[in-house]
């Protein structure tokens, strides 16, 4: 079965990333655990540390789109909490898929 038909069927909510380094992955919830409105992701290589930031845009069903947040005029491109207050989720990638036998 997959994610899609999940979802219609009720039994998992589903979340599309569009844009940005996540674009085309899909991510799954258990309906009664609440999405984040705000998903961060933080890319790591030998450079400086990049931040995306995705919203999340309902879409009709069960689930929604993380749509990549486009920076602001003048923005480092760093990370943007202020004083002290988380604006998302962090993203760690997609949880083994229980279906396919390696989680």
């Amino acid at each position: 079965m997959t994610a899609e038909e999940a979802s219609l069927a009720g039994e998992r909510d589903v979340y599309w990333f569009v844009g940005g380094p996540l674009d085309g992955r899909v991510h799954t919830r258990e309906p009664s655990e609440p999405a984040p409105c705000t998903v961060r992701y933080t890319h790591l290589h030998d450079g400086p540390k990049i931040v995306h930031h995705y919203d999340l845009h309902e879409v009709a069903g069960h689930g929604g789109e993380y749509r990549l947040r486009r920076p602001h005029a003048g923005d480092s491109g760093g990370d943007d909490v202020k004083d002290d207050v988380d604006d998302g989720e962090d993203y760690d990638g997609d949880p083994p898929d229980p279906a396919d036998g390696t989680g």
